[in-house]
């Protein structure tokens, strides 16, 4: 397996620890973030450096703008990043607006690491 460099954007600090925790022990590297403003800033900064990160992975209600929102503003500057949203609401409409986006999953709160991991290494391959 690849290491890869996964940002996660979460309002959830449990949360955050509990997905980062998973994703390094799995041996990626992770960079987490609390807003999309602080998400969108670490892009910048990484595409400054002339790098990017592998995944998103992305909850669908952050505090300042929808998950769906974010994605086109990211992928507008980021092209085609692949993002795994995370939600604990079962809206079957949101499920399947993601569903129509390219290069993206949907993974419903609550899940283990073990579900988390196979998400998301389906997403980016070995």
């Amino acid at each position: 397996m690849m290491i890869k460099h996964i940002l996660i954007v979460n309002n959830e600090p449990s949360l955050l620890v509990s997905v980062s925790m998973s994703l390094l022990q799995a041996g990626h590297v992770v960079t987490v973030a609390t807003t999309g403003d602080e998400a969108f800033r670490k892009i910048k900064q990484r595409r400054i450096a002339n790098s990017r990160f592998d995944l998103l992975i992305l909850d669908t209600q952050i505090m300042d703008l929808s998950g769906i929102g974010w994605l086109e503003i990211i992928r507008e500057y980021n092209g085609k990043m692949p993002v795994l949203f995370i939600s604990g609401n079962t809206d079957h409409h949101l499920g399947s607006l993601i569903a129509q986006k390219n290069q993206t999953a949907f993974l419903n709160k609550p899940f283990g690491s073990r579900q988390l991991v196979q998400s998301v290494e389906a997403m980016m391959g070995p």
